[in-house]
């Protein structure tokens, strides 16, 4: 009789966990702006640059990415990032390529939707989604055969208009 018991407890706590996890997650606020104490802190865009020899993630389904001069990783919760870019996104004279990172094609749309856009809020002629996770934003320009100059992170809110010059 007292196995029983305990078995009944431990399924109690599983599932009550595991209740508790998912409304925790339902109820996650959405980050559209950049908090000031984080913006404060931002390094300026020119002292994270540096040149790299690998991207992230090369192979996107038959696409591979090193033919492309400009690519951005973004993950489509980052709503303060995608602000950033969709400031200067029609500026560019040629968009970047975009890889959506941590999601696929479906997920991406709905945490679209979800976060007030009404499509892809920064399209491109390449799009790709990719459930590789690696840290983003990221901005890669290429700068020779194999090479890369690597712009991390986002910009303090007076340093956006960097990125239409590191893009062009």
């Amino acid at each position: 009789m007292k196995w029983w018991i305990g078995a009944l407890a431990i399924t109690i706590c599983v599932t009550g966990c595991g209740t508790t996890q998912v409304h925790q997650a339902s109820v996650k606020t959405i980050q559209t702006t950049l908090p000031k104490s984080v913006e404060v802190s931002l390094s300026a865009p020119t002292t994270r640059l540096h040149k790299v020899t690998k991207l992230p993630i090369t192979q996107i389904g038959v696409h591979n990415l090193k033919g492309q001069i400009n690519i951005l990783y973004i993950a489509p919760d980052e709503v303060y990032a995608i602000n950033q870019f969709r400031s200067v996104w029609n500026q560019l004279k040629v968009k970047p390529t975009v890889v959506w990172t941590k999601t696929e094609s479906t997920n991406a749309k709905q945490l679209w939707s979800k976060e007030g856009y009404k499509g892809d809020p920064i399209p491109s002629t390449h799009t790709y989604f990719s459930l590789s996770a690696p840290p983003t934003p990221d901005a890669y320009h290429k700068v020779g055969t194999d090479a890369w100059n690597d712009e991390p992170g986002i910009m303090p809110d007076s340093d956006v208009g960097y990125w239409g010059k590191f893009f062009n």
